[in-house]
């Protein structure tokens, strides 16, 4: 803005204020045309920034969504005495001393009363109830779910348990064992029989 409209606005970030000699934006100057150009400068900036901050093409939902009845009333907040005290907080905004802010925004600090009513409001916001749901994504089923299930499933319907399994393979290990004995002894027989004949 400072580049383009050689105005600064009182509550954007100057980044060498010492350095900046131009006015802030909106103040009457003697030139009333200037003061008019400054106004549409200021004006096409902020449509320009809108727009370029937009985001009407995006197709995601947001990451967080907002839903409460809202209720408002309005009041003349600014009384004679609070449009100063309105000024020091607002000097405070930048956690700096109030005298640098002073000097920077020095011509802010006498503005009328008036003007601060017109220009700015007090929003205070208050939910009564606040609800926060947490959605995790998590597997359907992991593999010692699946594990649990299938062995749950089989004691109920056919009775049997991780310990049958067991049963089951130690009898298959005994069976296979016993046949490979009675091979290798079979094979020695009929080699000594063989060996017998010979001689």
């Amino acid at each position: 803005m400072v580049n383009q409209c050689n105005c600064a606005f009182a509550g954007i970030h100057i980044e060498k204020p010492q350095d900046f000699q131009g006015p802030f934006c909106f103040q009457d100057y003697c030139n009333k045309t200037l003061l008019n150009l400054q106004k549409q400068c200021v004006v096409d900036f902020y449509a320009n920034l809108d727009l370029a901050h937009s985001c009407l093409e995006c197709k995601m939902p947001p990451c967080l969504s907002w839903e409460y009845k809202n209720m408002h009333s309005m009041l003349d907040y600014f009384t004679d005495f609070s449009a100063d005290d309105f000024a020091e907080d607002f000097l405070q905004l930048d956690h700096q001393s109030i005298a640098d802010m002073k000097e920077l925004y020095g011509n802010l600090i006498d503005v009328p009363n008036n003007f601060v009513s017109k220009n700015f409001a007090k929003v205070t916001i208050t939910f009564s109830d606040l609800h926060i749901r947490h959605r995790v994504a998590t597997e359907t089923m992991s593999g010692f779910s699946l594990f649990s299930d299938l062995g749950g499933a089989f004691g109920f319907w056919i009775g049997c348990s991780v310990m049958t399994f067991v049963e089951v393979i130690e009898w298959l290990v005994r069976l296979v064992a016993s046949i490979k004995t009675s091979n290798n002894i079979n094979s020695k027989d009929k080699t000594e029989t063989s060996d017998n004949e010979k001689k």
